[in-house]
C-alpha cells in the first residue's frame, strides 16, 4: 500500500482495516517505512534549540542576580595600597636617592653583617665605623618634614617614555610619583647640625670634631626625640592662607543617593586594543642576552652588532603594521592574534661610542611597544700587589679590575703571599681631577704613594695616559677598607 499522499506530523495515526471472509486464524504483521522530510526535521531542529536557549537564559538571570547580591551584600572595594603606605614609600626612596646624590655613593660599602658558617655575625669595628656615618645622615636632617614636588615623565629617559606613562595607579599621588621624569626634593637641617652639614658639604668629612658628642652637647639627640619627630610633623608656622586641591579619583560612587550616569551602548560598546610586544636581545661578541652591555675600550674602529627581534601579537590587538630597528623598518607578515614574528638586524656603529639600540612596533590601532638595550664602554681601573714598583701593561691588565666612569672605589684586597710585595693603582688619567685621596681603615695614605704617568694598552686593544700609583714601601699585610676618591 501507498501512503505518500498521507504524510504525517510525527504524532499522527493512518487508518488499515482488514476484513476476513472465513472462519480461520490469521496473523498480521503491518510494516511501515517512514521517511523524514526536510521541514519536519527543521521543525524540529528549531523546536530543540528553542528549550536549550530557555534554559540557558533562565539558569544565567539566575547566576547574574545571585553575582548581583554577592556584590550588594560586600559592598564598594576600592583597590590599590593604603595611600599611607604609598606615601612613607615615597618619602624612604627620595631620601635614599637624596642621600646618594650627597654622599657620591651607592651603599655598596654597608659590610657589617658577615656570615661564617649558618649563623650571620656582626663586624664589630665596620659596625661602629657605618654606624657614626649612618647617625649623621639620620639624625642631621629633618626627614619627617622631607616636602617634594614630582616633574613629569619627559625628563626621564626618552626610550623609557613609553613604558613609564603606561605606570598607574588608584592613588594619584603616587602614579605622579611612578611616572616622574624627576623629583624636586626640599629636607630642612636641624638648626644644632647646621654647622656639622656644612662643614660636611665643604669638606666631604662627617662631624667637625672628635667623638661622639656628650649627653649635654648641642650635637646630641634623643633617642625620644628622634621617634617623636619620625611620628609627626613639627617646627612649621603657616604662611598664608591655605587653599584647596581637587584631586583625580578611581571614580568609586561613595554616596547612594547620587546614581552614576550610565554609559551609552545605542551604538555598540567601545573596544579597547590591546598593544602588541616587542622583545629585543643583542648579539655581541659571541654572546646574546637581553641585558644592557658595559664593555672595556678597545683599539677597534667598528663595532658589529645583531638585533634579534620578536614582535607578538595579543588576542586583542589589531594589525601590526610597523616594525622598526634602530631606526631600519623591517619586512615581515603580520602575525595572527596570539602569536608573534621574530626577525634580526645587523648594525654597525663606531667603536668606543655609546649605542642605544631600540625596536618599536605599531599596529594599525595606534598603540606601540617598545624595548631597547644600550652598549657603554668605560675604562678599567686596576689595584693589587705586584713585585716591582714600575710594572709593565701585562702586570697591571692581571691585577683586580673593574669598569668606571669615576674614581670612586672601596674595597679590600688579600695579600697573595711569595714575601714582600708593592700595592699599586692605575687608571686613566681622565678620572683624576683635580686630585686623588686614598684611605686604607679610614687612615689618609695618600702620601705613601708615588705617582706616575704613562701610556698604557688594555687587553682589548685600547691606549690612553694612565695615572699609576705605586706604594712608596713593600708589606706582606693585606689591604682592608681601602678607599680611593678623586
Amino acid at each position: 500500500m501507498d501512503f505518500t499522499d498521507k504524510a504525517l506530523d510525527g504524532t499522527g495515526s493512518i487508518p488499515i482495516s482488514l476484513y476476513v471472509a472465513v472462519d480461520t486464524s490469521y496473523i498480521l504483521n503491518i510494516i511501515i517505512e517512514c521517511e523524514r522530510t526536510v521541514e519536519f526535521f527543521d521543525e524540529w531542529r528549531i523546536q530543540v534549540f528553542n528549550a536549550i536557549m530557555d534554559s540557558y537564559n533562565q539558569k544565567l538571570s539566575n547566576y547574574e542576580r545571585a553575582i548581583a547580591a554577592i556584590e550588594v551584600q560586600q559592598g564598594v572595594s576600592i583597590q590599590g595600597r593604603n595611600p599611607d603606605l604609598n606615601r612613607q614609600i615615597e618619602k624612604e626612596e627620595l631620601k635614599r636617592s637624596s642621600i646618594e646624590l650627597l654622599t657620591k655613593q651607592k651603599f655598596e660599602a654597608f659590610n657589617a653583617m658577615k656570615r661564617t658558617g649558618a649563623q650571620p655575625e656582626i663586624d664589630n669595628q665596620k659596625a661602629l665605623k657605618e654606624g657614626g656615618y649612618v647617625k649623621f645622615f639620620e639624625q642631621a636632617f629633618e626627614w619627617h618634614n622631607i616636602t617634594y614636588m614630582f616633574y613629569p615623565y619627559f625628563w626621564g629617559r626618552k626610550e623609557r617614555w613609553s613604558i613609564v606613562k603606561s605606570f598607574q595607579d588608584n592613588d594619584p599621588k603616587f602614579e605622579r610619583f611612578l611616572q616622574a621624569g624627576y623629583a624636586r626634593v626640599l629636607v630642612p637641617a636641624r638648626p644644632e647640625f647646621a654647622e656639622a652639614v656644612l662643614h660636611y658639604l665643604e669638606t666631604g668629612v662627617i662631624w667637625n670634631g672628635e667623638g661622639a658628642p656628650a649627653v649635654d652637647d648641642e650635637l646630641y639627640l634623643s633617642i625620644a626625640k628622634e621617634i617623636k619627630d619620625a611620628q609627626t610633623r613639627e617646627g612649621g608656622i603657616q604662611v598664608g592662607k591655605s587653599w584647596e586641591i581637587k584631586e583625580p579619583t578611581n571614580l568609586v560612587m561613595l554616596q547612594p543617593n547620587n546614581p552614576p550616569q550610565l554609559p551609552d551602548y545605542s551604538e555598540g560598546p567601545e573596544f579597547e586594543f590591546e598593544p602588541p610586544i616587542a622583545t629585543l636581545t643583542l648579539t655581541m661578541g659571541g654572546s646574546t642576552s637581553a641585558a644592557n652591555r658595559v664593555v672595556e675600550i678597545d683599539g677597534g674602529t667598528t663595532e658589529n652588532v645583531t638585533m634579534n627581534w620578536t614582535a607578538g601579537s595579543q588576542l586583542s590587538t589589531s594589525d601590526i603594521i610597523t616594525i622598526t630597528a634602530d631606526g631600519v623598518s623591517q619586512s615581515f607578515t603580520p602575525p595572527s592574534p596570539g602569536n608573534s614574528i621574530s626577525g634580526t638586524q645587523a648594525v654597525s656603529f663606531p667603536s668606543n661610542s655609546n649605542k642605544t639600540l631600540v625596536l618599536t612596533v605599531e599596529t594599525s590601532s595606534g598603540e606601540s611597544a617598545m624595548d631597547s638595550i644600550s652598549i657603554s664602554y668605560k675604562w678599567r681601573i686596576y689595584f693589587g700587589f705586584t713585585d716591582s714598583n714600575s710594572p709593565d701593561d701585562p702586570t697591571v691588565q692581571a691585577l683586580s679590575n673593574m669598569l668606571a666612569d669615576a674614581l670612586n672605589l672601596n674595597t679590600s684586597v688579600s695579600h697573595p703571599g711569595g714575601g714582600q710585595k708593592y700595592f699599586s693603582i692605575a687608571f686613566p688619567v681622565s678620572m683624576e681631577g683635580t686630585g686623588v685621596h686614598l684611605k686604607l681603615g679610614g687612615f689618609d695614605v695618600t702620601g705613601d704613594f708615588t705617582r706616575t704617568t704613562r701610556s698604557f694598552t688594555n687587553a682589548s686593544g685600547g691606549s690612553t695616559t694612565y695615572v699609576l700609583l705605586v706604594s712608596n714601601n713593600t708589606t706582606e699585610g693585606d689591604y682592608n677598607n681601602l678607599e680611593i676618591i678623586s
